[in-house]
């Protein structure tokens, strides 16, 4: 990508990164699902039987959000394109959004769950 050999392509990736930014974006990205684990402790206590489709339909979503987006933000990084100063503000709001994209899929799941076990008694 962006004209450069693999090993020369990482290097010049990861140029910038320091142990520093690496606990920096890791505290960020941690927030998601230190949420999902707070929501899970809590619906444990009410309804067993939807822990599974809401903890991996949260984990599912936060991992497809942040993978995603973290992507488009970084390609030009990759592709020796032009590096938007402002993107650095995503390494906050990509893990904020993870959460509510996180809630969404987890509300999903359970729905998907409900839906088959209501199947499956019918039968």
């Amino acid at each position: 990508m962006g004209g450069l050999n693999l090993s020369d392509g990482i290097d010049n990736a990861l140029r910038y990164m320091t142990f520093d930014t690496y606990i920096y974006t890791l505290t960020w990205r941690a927030i998601p699902y230190f949420v999902l684990y707070l929501v899970i402790r809590r619906v444990i206590k009410q309804d067993y039987y939807l822990i599974k489709p809401l903890a991996w339909g949260g984990l599912m979503g936060i991992v497809i959000f942040i993978s995603i987006f973290t992507w488009l933000v970084l390609e030009p990084i990759y592709t020796e394109e032009k590096y938007s100063s402002t993107s650095v503000i995503s390494i906050i709001l990509i893990p904020i959004f993870s959460i509510f994209f996180g809630g969404f899929s987890s509300i999903i799941a359970i729905l998907l769950a409900k839906l088959c076990s209501k199947n499956k008694q019918s039968r």
